[in-house]
């Protein structure tokens, strides 16, 4: 099925879960260390004893798992924003993924922050190590199972996928060396 007549060079016959993947890892990087380093900064200027704070808190095995669940929430709701207004993210353009609706319509940012929140819950385990390794697992045999994750599948939305070529072939590649 192609997704809208300016859309064409996108399908959606065929998951692909590892773009998905690697174009989440992409965007927890970057969307995650740049909110929080954002964050961080004007903190600092507002609250620098209890920026202190944060970062001592950080370096402790807890407060770890917490920074992680936190980037990855941060840079959910920055590709919220991205998903619902653009139908992709920076890590989704590199990899050739893009999320609309079944129409090939963009979602607006209300339904793409409910699938980020629904994806951070049930695909990411919140970032919990360990358990995250096994909600990936579940999300993966599930989406190249049935073709659909439970996050799309309840937000009633569609993934499509760039067709192959040499220039998304390289876009990957570069996308892989980020």
């Amino acid at each position: 099925m192609n997704i809208n007549a300016d859309q064409n060079d996108f399908q959606t016959a065929m998951p692909r879960p590892w773009c998905r993947f690697f174009a989440r890892a992409m965007d927890i990087i970057l969307y995650g260390t740049v909110s929080l380093t954002v964050i961080m900064g004007v903190l600092s200027t507002v609250a620098p004893a209890f920026v202190d704070v944060l970062f001592a808190f950080f370096e402790t095995p807890g407060g770890q798992i917490i920074q992680i669940s936190l980037m990855i929430w941060l840079s959910g709701l920055l590709s919220a924003v991205l998903i619902g207004y653009t139908g992709t993210t920076i890590g989704k353009w590199f990899f050739g993924v893009k999320v609309t609706d079944h129409e090939g319509q963009k979602i607006g940012f209300k339904r793409a922050w409910r699938r980020e929140s629904k994806l951070w819950f049930r695909g990411m385990a919140m970032g919990i190590p360990i358990i995250s390794l096994y909600a990936n697992y579940v999300a993966y045999k599930r989406l190249a199972n049935i073709g659909v994750t439970t996050w799309d599948e309840q937000t009633d939305l569609c993934v499509a996928y760039k067709n192959e070529s040499i220039l998304q072939t390289v876009k990957m590649i570069i996308g892989c060396t980020f």
